[in-house]
C-alpha cells in the first residue's frame, strides 16, 4: 500500500516541476508506458484485481490534467498558491475517484 501511494504521488505530482508541454507529454507517455508493463504482467499472472493500475493511470491523467489548467501560472510563479490551490483541487477529485471505484466494488484497496 505504501509502494502504491508513493507511486501514485509520483506520477502526480511530478508535473508540477514540468515547464513545457513536450515533457508534460513525455512523462505522461512514461506513465503510460508503466501502466502497459504493469498490466502486461498482472494479465500474465491471471490475478483479477487491477487496482494499482487503475489508481496510478487516474494519477497520472489527473496530474497531466492539472498540468494543462495551470499553464498560464507557469512563467510568475511555478509553485504558486494559485497553482498549488489548483492542483489540490485535482488531487481531491483524483481521491474521490479512487474513493467511487472502491465504494462501486471496482477496485480493492
Amino acid at each position: 500500500m505504501i509502494y502504491l501511494l508513493v507511486l501514485s504521488t509520483l506520477f502526480y505530482a511530478g508535473f508540477l516541476a514540468i515547464r513545457k508541454h513536450v515533457q508534460a507529454l513525455v512523462f505522461l507517455a512514461l506513465g503510460a508506458g508503466y501502466q502497459c508493463l504493469s498490466f502486461a504482467t498482472q494479465a500474465s499472472d491471471n490475478a483479477s484485481n487491477y487496482t494499482e493500475t487503475v489508481i496510478i493511470s487516474l494519477a497520472s491523467a489527473f496530474g497531466y490534467v492539472a498540468w494543462r489548467s495551470t499553464k498560464r501560472y507557469l512563467d510568475d510563479a511555478p509553485f504558486g498558491r494559485e497553482r498549488l490551490m489548483i492542483f489540490a483541487g485535482f488531487a481531491v477529485n483524483w481521491g474521490l475517484a479512487v474513493f467511487l471505484l472502491h465504494a462501486a466494488g471496482q477496485i480493492v484497496l
